[in-house]
């Protein structure tokens, strides 16, 4: 008996210390009858234990959606004669509406569009303007900065002539709308021939990336950590990988069965 409980204690402290590149001697309990010379002599069998990692896992239901949801506003007073349809996905340069046939076109930023711009202009707006006028290809050499120079006039101006407008150097929220990235277009606030004006909601935008929503509990709160890889499941059976990108901090009591807060239900 006590062979046998040395024994599997050796093997539980082999386990616990297992890492790369670690030889560990198999133990064999020698024959009835004592061991022999040859026995002796021949080689001890070894294997190698490779460091891995521990693996746990939950299956967790979710909601299928998108990010960043948020109303886009009117920049002009006329009629809607053309709005893009729900479930589009709008990108830096393309059209979102238009009103009295003067098409609203999207560019990148976090400052909305709110003033009609020109030489000599100065503000967050205006370097979000250039960044996206280098993008587009009207300048590749405007300066990354907060200043509406002659260089920004002229590109815009290329940009105007490109879309067909009046070449005047100056753009408003007449002519463009921003928004942090990829648009997609969820539902409509206006429909073609409707008045409408500046603040008027247009339509409701989301982000164009796919993330999914879920309520985990707090005992498995370790399992979704922010930059956690996942496995997510879709609708349709397959799968795709995924990444934690955030994670709620408040708690809501009364929602697991085994919670025995005071006043839960």
């Amino acid at each position: 008996m006590r062979r046998r409980t040395a024994l599997v204690w050796a093997a539980a402290a082999v386990v616990g210390i297992a890492g790369g590149g670690v030889a560990v001697t198999e133990l064999t309990a020698p024959a009835a009858g004592g061991s022999t010379p040859e026995d002796a002599a021949l080689p001890r069998a070894t294997a190698t234990i490779t460091r891995g990692d521990l693996v746990s896992s939950t299956s967790v239901d979710g909601t299928l959606g998108y990010s960043r949801k948020r109303k886009l506003n009117a920049g002009a007073s006329g009629t809607l004669t053309w709005i893009a349809g729900s479930g589009s996905t709008i990108g830096r340069g393309e059209k979102l509406y238009a009103v009295d046939g003067h098409e609203v076109r999207l560019m990148y930023g976090t400052e909305p569009m709110y003033r009609e711009l020109k030489r000599g202009d100065k503000g967050t707006d205006v370097r979000q303007l250039k960044r996206n006028l280098r993008e587009l290809g009207h300048n590749s050499a405007l300066a990354d900065d907060d200043a509406f120079t002659a260089g920004t006039e002229a590109a815009v101006r290329r940009w105007q002539k490109e879309h067909g407008l009046e070449q005047t150097g100056r753009i408003g929220p007449g002519q463009i709308a921003f928004a942090p990235g990829p648009v997609r277009v969820q539902s409509a606030g206006a429909a073609v021939g409707d008045r409408i004006g500046p603040g008027q909601h247009v339509m409701t935008t989301t982000s164009s990336d796919r993330i999914v929503e879920l309520n985990v509990k707090v005992s498995e709160a370790a399992l979704a950590e922010e930059g956690t890889k996942v496995e997510v499941e879709l609708p349709d059976g397959t799968t795709t990988p995924g990444t934690v990108a955030s994670v709620g901090t408040t708690a809501r009591t009364g929602d697991d069965p085994g919670d025995k807060t005071p006043g839960s239900r």
